[in-house]
């Protein structure tokens, strides 16, 4: 992992120890993957998941921990990519809902404009 990536963990984990030092319970909202208790799901799973989810947020400290979590899982490259397209469809896909939205919004805000000139 570049220094990059090990600058961007150590300083995930000292803001992570100062907000439990504040709040304690906070620890609890936060558990690790290992301790997840799942049946159908195994590690490597878990984290191809989490990278998905840490892409679609933009979270630059959960792409350094999952990715390396990942890697000591020992998901492939190849598991990796198909994990993260998954990710890109899925927002395209979100993309588009939002788009159809504005669509909808133009078009009633340019109706109800084309009205109000009507009645002047």
């Amino acid at each position: 992992m570049s220094d990059r990536w090990e600058k961007t963990l150590d300083r995930s984990k000292d803001n992570y120890v100062k907000l439990i030092r504040l709040s304690p319970g906070l620890s609890l909202a936060n558990q690790p993957l290992t301790k997840i208790e799942t049946n159908a799901l195994d590690l490597k799973t878990r984290e191809l998941i989490a990278l998905a989810v840490a892409v679609t947020t933009g979270c630059k400290e959960c792409i350094a921990v999952h990715a390396r979590k990942a890697a000591s899982a020992g998901v492939t490259t190849q598991e990796l990519g198909e994990a993260l397209q998954v990710a890109v469809s899925v927002n395209a896909g979100t993309v588009l809902s939002h788009a159809g939205k504005i669509v909808d919004a133009y078009e009633s805000m340019t109706e109800d404009r084309e009205k109000k000139l009507k009645k002047n």
